[in-house]
């Protein structure tokens, strides 16, 4: 039940990106690492403080991500990772349940060398404890995110 909260947590999160209304907006950059090492496939997620906007982008295999339309001003960040650790061939579908271990993974499916396993507490964002202020200078501001097991 956790689990599925949290998943429509981000959900909402993410369903908001695009909708700003008139919210003010700006370029954010950075890294992405857990215990000082790269984290090299995943999503980040600038979500505003007030929950009114969100935007997100892939975190690339050198650890970077580059967001150009981010919320400006006080931000609460998600880092989702647990939907890369499987790279998916044609028709091997979702990626598989964790509960049921190997027997999820389908023959197709690959375990994804740039996979890190992050805490589950950084996908959420009423649970993460990465927040920022990104200014409204117009130029793109530099956010570096160190996540610790």
């Amino acid at each position: 039940m956790r689990i599925a909260t949290r998943a429509v947590l981000c959900a909402a999160a993410l369903g908001l990106v695009g909708c700003s209304g008139g919210a003010k907006l700006g370029p954010v950059t950075g890294t992405v690492t857990l215990d000082g090492q790269p984290v090299r496939a995943g999503v980040v997620t600038f979500v505003a403080a007030d929950r009114s906007n969100a935007a997100s982008a892939e975190i690339t295999p050198e650890g970077t991500y580059s967001i150009p339309d981010a919320p400006i001003g006080e931000v609460v960040i998600c880092v989702k990772t647990r939907d890369r650790e499987f790279i998916l061939g044609p028709g091997s579908g979702p990626p598989p349940d964790p509960a049921l271990g190997s027997a999820g993974v389908k023959s197709n499916q690959k375990k994804n060398p740039l996979f890190v396993r992050t805490p589950e507490r950084y996908e959420d964002a009423t649970r993460t404890d990465l927040r920022a202020t990104i200014p409204a200078t117009g130029a793109p501001a530099t956010f570096d995110i160190a996540m610790t097991k």
